[in-house]
């Protein structure tokens, strides 16, 4: 009898624990949507999505989650597959390289990670990731859950007024240029219509300058001949 009962009592606690391990599961509550994920060997990851303003200080993601027959053992924040933070028995906090960009705040009692984007930039778009460590009742099984957020920055409404406004400054300089751009086909028309004129008196002053030149030769000629003729004479008289 006594066989009996302990190979029952064996029976029971093998049905416990696989009825225990079929049960275990960690539900992520936070952030939406809702999802309980069973522990297996690969659990399915968890996907959410949020946008940030851009300049916005201390943004903050939040996970919430909690376990059912499984053993808490640690919390890992990443951004773009990078570690940021992390949360377990014997270090919390965030990375010292990280220390200037994020804050990390963990509440034990609710499972509650709160990860603060300090400065939000365009450089902060990205998917960060929280994965849970935990383990099973025997502490022989490990089961890695991870829920990611995929964050977009935004720019900042400041600067829509300022888009706004360059159209009509672009109106407004079009309509201001307008006048001279008018303007110039007839200046381009009066310089066309002067340049004959222009040449036509170049044209008459190179051939004024010709004849004075010509007549000028001529006349300087003539007098030398005229004092070789005088000569001549004055030397015939002489001679006589």
């Amino acid at each position: 009898m006594m066989n009996i009962a302990s190979i029952s009592c064996m029976l029971c606690g093998i049905l416990d624990f696989f009825r225990l391990s079929d049960a275990a599961n960690l539900t992520w509550n936070e952030p939406l949507p809702r999802q309980v994920v069973p522990a297996v060997k690969d659990p399915k990851q968890h996907f959410s999505s949020i946008q940030l303003p851009e300049g916005t200080i201390n943004a903050t993601l939040s996970w919430n989650f909690s376990l059912t027959g499984l053993h808490f053992q640690a919390v890992g924040v990443s951004f773009k597959g990078k570690t940021v933070a992390i949360i377990s028995p014997l270090v919390t906090g965030t990375r010292p390289p990280y220390g200037n960009r994020f804050g990390l705040d963990w509440i034990p009692n609710q499972n509650l990670v709160k990860l603060f984007i300090f400065n939000v930039t365009s450089d902060d778009s990205g998917k960060f990731s929280c994965q849970v460590t935990a383990e099973s009742w025997d502490r022989f099984t490990e089961f890695y859950f991870t829920s990611n957020v995929q964050v977009d920055v935004a720019g900042t409404t400041s600067t829509a007024p300022s888009t706004t406004a360059s159209p009509n400054a672009e109106r407004k300089g079009t309509t201001s240029t307008a006048p001279s751009t008018t303007a110039s086909p007839n200046a381009e028309r009066k310089g066309s219509a002067d340049t004959p004129w222009a040449i036509i008196g170049g044209v008459i002053g190179v051939a004024v300058l010709v004849i004075g030149v010509v007549v000028l030769t001529w006349w300087v000629h003539k007098q030398r001949k005229c004092r070789r003729d005088t000569k001549i004479h004055n030397s015939d008289l002489e001679r006589q």
